[in-house]
């Protein structure tokens, strides 16, 4: 089945879009305190840098997000006792370096579309890789979406090489 184009989805359907939006907004700002918050405590316990010490030992420390999209429950698909996982997005921030999360830039991809009811709006880097990647514009699938699982994790990493 083909999903809806945009110009097809209610004004309802259009702000229940733009509510994902807020709260994928709030959920990125809440991986980014924790995250750093992860690297932070880290680092602070004498954890090590990301370090090779030679061609058969390195180092690393990451933070993984995971950020499960769930079907809302009140959803004809949802069923009880089940996963009921929409999406699944993934992102890891590697140390010190900068996360996409981190941006303050609007990945509105509709923001030269005069015709799209979206194309005003400022969207999350986490709604961009929903809608745009994740379920490649599959509108009803994002509709769907009434909830979110996020993990946070901070992974010590430990390289070895042999010949």
């Amino acid at each position: 089945m083909l999903s809806r184009s945009i110009d097809e989805l209610s004004d309802e359907q259009i702000e229940q879009l733009r509510l994902l939006n807020r709260k994928l907004e709030e959920a990125q700002q809440w991986i980014c305190q924790r995250a750093q918050r992860c690297l932070d405590d880290y680092f602070r316990a004498g954890g090590v840098e990301p370090h090779r010490y030679n061609d058969e030992r390195a180092e690393g420390v990451e933070v993984e997000i995971e950020v499960t999209c769930v079907l809302r429950d009140s959803h004809p698909d949802y069923a009880e006792n089940e996963d009921n996982v929409v999406a699944t997005l993934s992102d890891t921030w590697c140390g010190k370096e900068p996360s996409l999360l981190l941006s303050d830039e609007n990945w509105n991809e509709f923001r030269h579309c005069e015709a799209n009811r979206l194309k005003d709006d400022r969207h999350c880097w986490l709604f961009h890789e929903l809608t745009d990647h994740a379920l490649h514009r599959d509108w009803d699938k994002a509709l769907s979406i009434g909830s979110f699982w996020i993990d946070v994790k901070l992974i010590q990493q430990l390289e070895m090489k042999w010949k």
